[in-house]
């Protein structure tokens, strides 16, 4: 057995992590059995990008029928369990009859299980993506243990989950969840959004937002990261965009040209920092990374039925959509500014 953890201060201890130890089994299995409480973006990307080098798959979601799903995760969900049906590589099902939490993972060869994990990591683990939760599972080869463990998983498979796609497409849950599970992000009052809105500002900037190959909108679509000793690609984040403003637009007075940190306010009502820099202060971009920006912008257009997650970003869905930039707006603050990527238009209702 061996004991498979996070290392994060102040417990910075060193040990191999879970997707460490996944990819390790992944790669002796021809099979894989993966029953886990929730699902997420990456992970199903994941799966969907690399299902040509990967074993059979047998997936379990858990607690989505009770916890619910956002439009992102359903349609994501679904696309893989079409996959899987079409390609012959296994199925994807949902437990109907109970909450499972479990995170539980058993790997196959020739029909027979060899290793299991059973642990805190749900299958978002699979893929490794910046954290501050500790997770903690046990990476075990026992033969009577991983018989039980199968036993139970066949039970979970067989009586309490159906096939997903015979899963009645349920009530979305709003794509706000996804802002509010983000660290870094502050979610506001109405009253709060109303009174910082009233700080405004006549100085207010458009910044495009463009459909290129592998980059702005389309990031997701750049080169990811590849394991060489299994062949398998991570794909960027699905989240991450980037918006890059021509200088026609950062050479104009009042543009917050090369700025290390200042705070925005979203017409939704959501508080974090961005910065700008770059050649010509081009980047406009969430601090520390491009995701936080990313969700707010492809949340709202995955929110409207538009865009479905690993989806190529072109003009016609910003038309669709209403909108292909998003008002950048000073306030009597220099270090607040707004932003709003509203379809209706309201900015000048909340201002």
């Amino acid at each position: 057995m061996e004991l498979l953890h996070s290392s994060l201060r102040p417990v910075r201890k060193k040990a191999k992590r879970f997707f460490e130890q996944f990819e390790e089994y992944l790669k002796y299995s021809d099979s894989v059995l993966m029953t886990s409480g929730f699902i997420s973006i990456e992970s199903l990307l994941f799966l969907y990008e690399n299902i040509d080098l990967l074993p059979q798959i047998e997936i379990v979601a858990g607690m989505h029928a009770f916890a619910g799903f956002t439009r992102s995760q359903y349609m994501g969900f679904k696309d893989l369990a079409n996959e899987l049906i079409t390609k012959n590589k296994g199925v994807a099902l949902i437990c109907k009859a109970f909450p499972f939490h479990g995170k539980v993972y058993t790997f196959w060869k020739d029909d027979k299980p060899f290793a299991g994990i059973i642990g805190s990591s749900n299958i978002s683990c699979i893929v490794p993506t910046p954290s501050r939760v500790f997770e903690v599972d046990l990476a075990f080869e026992d033969t009577g243990l991983l018989q039980k463990t199968v036993e139970l998983q066949n039970d979970i498979k067989n009586y309490a989950s159906v096939n997903f796609l015979d899963f009645p497409e349920p009530e979305f849950i709003e794509h706000s969840v996804l802002m509010d599970n983000l660290k870094d992000v502050v979610s506001l009052s109405d009253v709060e959004i109303q009174t910082i809105w009233k700080k405004s500002t006549d100085v207010r900037f458009r910044l495009p937002l463009k459909c290129s190959d592998k980059s702005n909108l389309n990031v997701y679509f750049g080169k990811g990261r590849e394991n060489t000793a299994t062949g398998l690609i991570k794909p960027r984040p699905w989240y991450e965009i980037e918006v890059i403003v021509p200088k026609s637009i950062t050479f104009q007075k009042g543009y917050p040209y090369l700025r290390d940190k200042f705070t925005v306010v979203t017409d939704d009502g959501y508080e974090f920092y961005v910065c700008t820099n770059g050649t010509n202060s081009k980047n406009f971009r969430s601090q520390g990374g491009l995701v936080i920006l990313g969700t707010w912008i492809k949340g709202r257009l995955e929110e409207a039925g538009i865009l479905k997650v690993g989806e190529f970003i072109d003009e016609s869905m910003l038309i669709e959509y209403g909108r292909n930039y998003i008002d950048l707006i000073a306030t009597d603050n220099p270090d607040l500014w707004l932003i709003s990527f509203d379809r209706k238009g309201s900015v000048d209702e909340l201002s």
